[in-house]
């Protein structure tokens, strides 16, 4: 986080390092037409939000595709084992604890395992539970 925060001071602080467009803090040129700090006890007004997003361009993979989420071995034991021990349905964060899998990896492995059957999903969001197929 330390490293992040140095980053971000770097190109202007909160407001400069997430602008779209140059803001004269971010160039070092300084706010020109307001008073200097202090003089007149005003201070300067963070630069306005961007409007617009900038476009982002897709990176085009430089090998063979792979599925998108393919299942690894030592998920699906790992899973199996949790499901197995607790005789029960479970839902995604017990899921997580037990198996030690990351929650959002287990949001995209869960519906691959569910649409091959080998898993059951009873329920939706939230409270969606998991059981063996």
């Amino acid at each position: 986080m330390h490293q992040i925060d140095e980053v971000i001071e770097q190109h202007g602080g909160w407001p400069g390092a997430f602008a779209t467009e140059p803001t004269p803090d971010a160039t070092g040129e300084g706010q020109t037409g307001s008073a200097p700090v202090g003089k007149t006890g005003a201070t300067p007004s963070p630069p306005n939000p961007p409007t617009n997003r900038p476009a982002s361009t897709p990176i085009a993979p430089s090998g063979p595709v792979a599925p998108s989420n393919p299942v690894r071995d030592e998920e699906r034991k790992s899973l199996f084992a949790a499901l197995d021990g607790a005789g029960e349905a479970l839902g995604m964060p017990l899921l997580s604890f037990k198996t030690n899998i990351d929650r959002r990896r287990l949001e995209e492995i869960l519906p691959t395992l569910v649409r091959e059957g080998i898993l059951k999903q009873s329920g939706t969001g939230g409270s969606a539970r998991y059981s063996r197929g």
